[in-house]
């Protein structure tokens, strides 16, 4: 979440393009990896890595449904080592601001308050003056 607390750990996302002659052969490549701490919501994770990869067929898939972990790395600006194929989508990226996105947007706004309901007590993600407190 881009916090850059003392208890914060490094996250990388990895988009990757599988050859064509391996995707489609008799034995496809995985098509995703990740490696992350096993470790409880806001959790200290001072120093760890985690990552995630994920082949592009996969991410584009989940980008036009409007994921916002997706939609967000077309608008990084920090460090990245960069494609033709990766420029060409943020090029695009406002056309993936949707109500659709908007919407899974919401809802995961939702699922992180109902995480964060038992450390700040009820949470009404409809309740505005309950929101703006946080």
């Amino acid at each position: 979440y881009d916090l850059q607390t003392a208890s914060s750990d490094s996250d990388f996302s990895i988009i990757f393009l599988s050859p064509v002659e391996d995707v489609a052969g008799r034995t496809p490549p995985s098509t995703e990896f990740h490696f992350h701490v096993l470790a409880g919501f806001a959790s200290d994770k001072a120093g760890e890595i985690e990552y995630s990869g994920r082949e592009l067929a996969g991410f584009l898939v989940e980008l036009a449904k409007g994921n916002p972990r997706n939609v967000e790395l077309l608008f990084t600006e920090k460090p990245y080592e960069t494609s033709s194929v990766w420029q060409e989508l943020r090029d695009q990226r406002q056309n993936f601001l949707t109500l659709r996105c908007a919407a899974q947007y919401k809802g995961f706004i939702d699922d992180r308050l109902n995480k964060a309901e038992p450390e700040f007590g009820g949470i009404d993600s409809g309740d505005d003056a309950a929101c703006r407190r946080f």
